[in-house]
């Protein structure tokens, strides 16, 4: 899947190939991410902290907010959420290994 690619067409590729997520990589077939069914559909099983979207916590005081938690896991999960191009919705901490590496070498990595 390229980086410019859209989440619909993206799906209709996995769908088509039974496959349930795949590479994302750019013009030159560097690895950029990894997209998969979980990062392009809304869960509707499971705990409620798995498929609701939790809003932030805070307090406001004279115009001013003051949040309670970290606003970075509420932003990413509305991206992700929100998300129409493959960029917005892949994961992006992967880590890759080449095809014939030993298993000390995925142990180092």
């Amino acid at each position: 899947m390229m980086i410019c690619g859209m989440c619909r067409a993206a799906a209709r590729i996995m769908v088509e190939k039974d496959v349930p997520g795949g590479p994302v990589v750019d013009d030159e077939g560097n690895l950029l991410g990894v997209l998969t069914e979980d990062d392009i559909m809304w869960k509707g099983a499971g705990s409620p902290m798995e498929h609701y979207l939790v809003p932030p916590v805070y307090i406001g005081a004279f115009d001013l907010f003051f949040f309670l938690q970290d606003n970075v896991a509420v932003q990413d999960e509305l991206r992700k959420v929100l998300a129409k191009r493959v960029e917005d919705a892949m994961t992006t901490n992967c880590v890759s290994i080449v095809a014939n590496a030993s298993m000390a070498d995925v142990r180092t990595t």
